[in-house]
């Protein structure tokens, strides 16, 4: 990976309930992620600027942002990740891309 300007990011892994018979996930907050030096690693994060929509009457800005760092078996897609030092800002859709092997 082309890791320049790497920052710390945190690991949300979610904990599975069943209540009623459905399955619930809960994700730890990022204070308490950072408990475990495991859950914290280095990787680039960049936005690519967002888009406004309003969806029920509610405003809201969806932004774009790229994170690459080393392989690690534990980021799965239904983890989030965070910045750990900016406890706001929580990526909630992780894609893994694997850019070790060439595109067709």
């Amino acid at each position: 990976p082309q890791l320049d300007n790497t920052i710390p990011l945190v690991l949300l892994t979610p904990t599975t309930a069943s209540v009623s018979g459905v399955a619930k996930k809960t994700y730890p907050t990022v204070q308490a992620a950072l408990q475990n030096n495991d859950n914290v690693f280095f990787g680039s994060f960049k936005t690519y600027g967002g888009t406004e929509q309003n969806v029920n009457g509610i405003y809201s800005i969806v932004d774009t942002a790229t994170i690459e760092t080393w392989y690690r078996p534990d980021i799965t897609s239904n983890c989030r990740i965070a910045k750990a030092n900016n406890t706001a800002a929580i990526i909630t859709a992780v894609i893994i891309v694997d850019r070790t092997k060439p595109s067709p």
